[in-house]
């Protein structure tokens, strides 16, 4: 009669519990935005719930550089989307700082 080998999974493969803890922690930790719940407004979020783009624009703004970097140019990339819904139009703007690597986006109503 033959026996099974009593060697597991993860003695195998010793990276494979690191790399599951790894993605479960992810999940748990990743934020989320519920817009029904009070949460901020996102392009991707009135999308999904059928606002409509009507109109997007980009451009680059150029800044001084922040210390200790002043001698360098400061990109800010910003895209403006245009969105409609209901005879309800909405201005969501995305701005890329490439020197501090943040992002910020902002919806509200149209003016």
């Amino acid at each position: 009669m033959a026996r099974k080998s009593g060697i597991r999974t993860q003695d195998k493969h010793p990276g494979i519990g690191m790399l599951l803890t790894s993605a479960i922690m992810a999940v748990l930790l990743t934020p989320f935005v519920s817009l029904g719940a009070g949460g901020e407004e996102t392009v991707n979020g009135l999308r999904q719930v059928g606002w409509q783009l009507v109109e997007k624009t980009d451009h680059d703004e150029w800044l001084p550089g922040i210390a200790p970097y002043e001698d360098l140019g400061r990109l800010i990339y910003v895209v403006t989307y245009t969105l409609q819904k209901d005879n309800k139009t909405k201005t969501c703007t995305l701005a890329r700082d490439n020197m501090h690597d943040t992002f910020k986006q902002s919806c509200s109503a149209a003016k």
